[in-house]
């Protein structure tokens, strides 16, 4: 992505972070660029409609959102939402035996959060959560 950028000469594109699954640049106008590792671009167009209908559920906070998925030069490339707040990462300290209670009610106030949100097709294509879905009882 790094090359990609130098190429289209990009002024602001700043990188935000690079990890195992992917580089991810700062775009400017709310939108942040990134460059996959080890996705294939029909893996994300799931994970985009995945988030999408997640998204439209009645969530208590953000969640991420693909506008566009595209290969460049062989190279998986998403295009998303830029999302605002404190990474969960951030309250958490990795010499910590325990995690501080702040992080641990965040964590269940997503998890309560998540369980309320019906499955959709869509979703039941993500692999792990297909697999998932199949175990759960329906749901009356």
């Amino acid at each position: 992505m790094d090359k990609l950028l130098r190429q289209k000469r990009s002024p602001g594109v700043r990188m935000l972070a690079s990890g195992t699954e992917c580089s991810a640049y700062m775009l400017g106008d709310g939108l942040v660029g990134k460059a996959w590792v080890r996705r294939k671009t029909d893996e994300l167009t799931c994970l985009r409609d995945f988030y999408a209908d997640l998204a439209d559920s009645t969530l208590p906070f953000t969640t991420p959102r693909i506008h566009g998925v595209r290969s460049v030069n062989g190279v998986p490339v998403t295009i998303e939402h830029e999302l605002h707040g404190l990474p969960l990462q951030k309250r958490l300290d990795e010499n910590d035996r325990t995690p501080c209670p702040e992080a641990v009610n965040c964590l269940l106030k997503v998890l309560r959060a998540l369980r309320s949100v019906e499955g959709t097709p869509r979703m039941s294509k993500l692999a792990v959560l297909a697999t998932i879905l199949r175990s759960l009882p329906e749901r009356a």
